[in-house]
């Protein structure tokens, strides 16, 4: 299975490079392992997938809410609450799609294709 998932990706990679999980709860779970420490900071969508927050809660990160749109993170959001130098995000989770979003319940409108939605948790500004 290796050889087939390398074979697929458009880039060179090692066959010791790809990691294959049971699922895409231990998956969060391992990138927050090599990208979180305790108060380390990291940029969420607004709202997110409550599965991740509970996935990185181990790491005890702290959870920045970016505010974002039908189109996803807003860049102006994103630039303001990255911080600096030590206080710099350690990473961004993004929803690559199926958007929850409040205002699509406000408009009555199913979130995302075929109106099924990613979980419903809302971080901290």
């Amino acid at each position: 299975m290796h050889q087939e998932i390398a074979d697929f990706l458009p880039w060179d990679v090692n066959l010791e490079q790809i990691l294959i999980t049971t699922g895409s709860q231990l998956a969060l779970v391992l990138i927050g392992k090599v990208f979180l420490d305790k108060d380390s900071r990291m940029l969420v969508e607004k709202p997110t997938y409550l599965g991740a927050l509970q996935a990185f809660t181990p790491m005890e990160p702290i959870a920045v809410g970016v505010d974002s749109d039908d189109e996803g993170m807003l860049v102006e959001d994103f630039a303001a609450k990255v911080g600096t130098g030590a206080d710099k995000a350690r990473m961004a989770y993004v929803l690559p799609n199926f958007r929850t979003h409040r205002s699509h319940h406000e408009r009555g409108t199913p979130p995302g294709p075929g109106g099924k939605g990613q979980g419903t948790g809302h971080p901290p500004d």
